[in-house]
């Protein structure tokens, strides 16, 4: 399922979230400009 609510009851939930999650703040953070130049 790709909706949140049926992803609820699939296995995969909690990996694809933390993936989704990983992929949005990735690329959040590689678009803003960075103040640390890390």
């Amino acid at each position: 399922g790709l909706a949140a609510v049926p992803l609820l009851g699939e296995p995969l939930t909690i990996p694809l979230i933390i993936g989704m999650i990983l992929v949005s703040a990735g690329t959040y953070f590689a678009a803003r400009p960075s103040r640390k130049e890390a």
